[in-house]
């Protein structure tokens, strides 16, 4: 089966859901229904709609990523990966939203 490229509103929904609970867009675009990553790209600037949903989704992603490290530290046996894995983490959440978590 073909991967979708028409703009659809329900996998629009899927993606920013998706997305906005912490999943990264790449690994959303690599299950076989979804469309490429370049796709959704283009579907930001085609679609405003879109543009602007995927914007607030990036605000709950962002949330994600710093629950996410919050867990990594509390349940990863090797402190060494824990601190890379969290630290990555923060980092994105610092660049992907400069006023919450930003220095």
């Amino acid at each position: 089966m073909a991967r979708p490229s028409k703009y659809s509103k329900k996998i629009a929904e899927e993606i920013l859901s998706r997305y906005a609970d912490g999943e990264t867009l790449s690994a959303i675009c690599k299950d076989k229904n979804m469309p490429k990553r370049n796709t959704v790209y283009r579907w930001r600037q085609s679609y405003p709609e879109f543009g602007n949903a995927y914007q607030r989704a990036q605000e709950g992603h962002v949330d994600a990523l710093v629950d996410q490290a919050g867990e990594i530290v509390d349940t990863e046996q090797n402190p060494q990966l824990a601190r890379v894995r969290a630290d990555h983490r923060r980092w994105l959440a610092s660049k992907l939203c400069r006023n919450k978590y930003g220095d």
